[in-house]
């Protein structure tokens, strides 16, 4: 290319990345609506929210999962991960959350839990004592926090995690918490 065609083609490019960068701002406005969303309602709705979205809107989706770690993905997500987050998680938070996830959730998680805290979560479950609707969504927040964040210092794909637990056998449909 001589010095004009460059500057032209320079110049094309800015315009036509003018053109679409609001796609990239809208996305991201959007993702930080549904994640507020998102933290606030149940598993399922978690799940069924992110299906129709990644259907609808996968910039959307994909904005959300780079940004979140969903509950359903402690299921797909490597094991010495969600370990390491279980244990670098309070004992009272992380049995909040137990007590207020779907049982399949929760009987893995406790299947995964290290030995030398699975005992004390057994316990603490055993005792049936309910949670309260905004301690399990807080506790939830808190644990799937340090499991993104593990996530992201081991180099794993968050996004590709997300995807998976809610595309992976459509976790959940049948189960009831």
């Amino acid at each position: 290319l001589d010095r004009e065609q460059a500057v032209a083609l320079a110049t094309r490019l800015r315009e036509e990345s003018d053109a679409i960068a609001h796609l990239g701002d809208a996305a991201s406005g959007q993702a930080a609506v549904v994640i507020d969303m998102l933290r606030a309602v149940e598993l399922g709705e978690q799940e069924d929210t992110m299906r129709e979205i990644m259907r609808r809107r996968p910039e959307v989706a994909q904005a959300v999962f780079s940004q979140v770690c969903l509950e359903s993905a402690t299921l797909v997500a490597p094991q010495d991960v969600v370990s390491d987050a279980m244990l670098r998680t309070p004992l009272e938070t992380l049995t909040a959350m137990l007590r207020g996830t779907r049982q399949d959730v929760r009987s893995f998680l406790v299947e995964q839990a290290p030995s030398n805290i699975r005992a004390a979560l057994i316990q603490e479950l055993e005792l049936g004592i309910p949670v309260v609707r905004s301690e399990y969504l807080e506790a939830r927040q808190v644990f799937t926090d340090t499991l993104a964040s593990i996530l992201q210092r081991e180099g794993e794909d968050l996004v590709a995690i997300n995807a998976r637990a809610i595309t992976s056998g459509q976790v959940g449909q049948t189960a009831s918490s």
